[in-house]
């Protein structure tokens, strides 16, 4: 008998550890299944303080950080007409090489993850006839001039809300420029600024 009352105090002993363990893997799920049931958190569509990257040109990382946090920076179109003569083609070669691997720069080039961009500025805003365009996007009405250009590079998402681009944007309103001034030239008959 002695040995059966020891067999029973090891067990009873080992279903106390079990217990305890799943007790505590238990409380923080029931916790969250709780607290999401009490707490309804409502995820605003936009910030309520844009912070605008002129009122942070003192502070070079602050963009970076104030993104990091959730804070929106909304970038500040440059002078599109100036912008267009400072603009250097050459470069804008160097700054259209994060674009190619979505978009063809050549005369005819054919729709990849975007648009073909031979010919664009002055055209139409999302309505090359070869590419099928987001919601946000197929709504725009206007032309891509530079200053339509400017705002799109420095925030596709800001500049249509809903885009289904990935792109980021270009902070530099420099590269912006050469990037324009580079796609100005991507035409049969070049545009001047616009």
């Amino acid at each position: 008998m002695g040995i059966l009352q020891h067999w029973d105090i090891a067990t009873l002993e080992r279903n106390k550890i079990f217990a305890a363990v799943l007790i505590a893997l238990l409380i923080p799920t029931l916790a969250r299944v709780v607290g999401d049931h009490l707490v309804h958190p409502v995820t605003p569509q936009s910030n309520a303080y844009p912070v605008s990257a002129t009122a942070l040109a003192d502070a070079a990382d602050a963009p970076p950080v104030l993104e990091a946090a959730g804070i929106a920076v909304v970038e500040q179109p440059t002078n599109s007409a100036a912008m267009g003569a400072a603009g250097d083609p050459q470069a804008g070669v160097k700054v259209a090489k994060k674009c190619r691997a979505c978009h063809d720069f050549e005369p005819g080039g054919q729709a990849k993850i975007g648009p073909p961009l031979w010919g664009i500025v002055g055209a139409a805003q999302a309505k090359h006839p070869d590419f099928t365009y987001s919601g946000a996007l197929s709504q725009l009405a206007g032309v891509w001039n530079d200053q339509e250009l400017d705002g799109f590079l420095a925030n596709p998402k800001t500049y249509a809300p809903g885009t289904k681009m990935i792109f980021k944007g270009i902070r530099d309103p420099a590269q912006r420029a050469d990037l324009i001034a580079y796609l100005r030239s991507l035409s049969d008959l070049p545009s001047s600024a616009e």
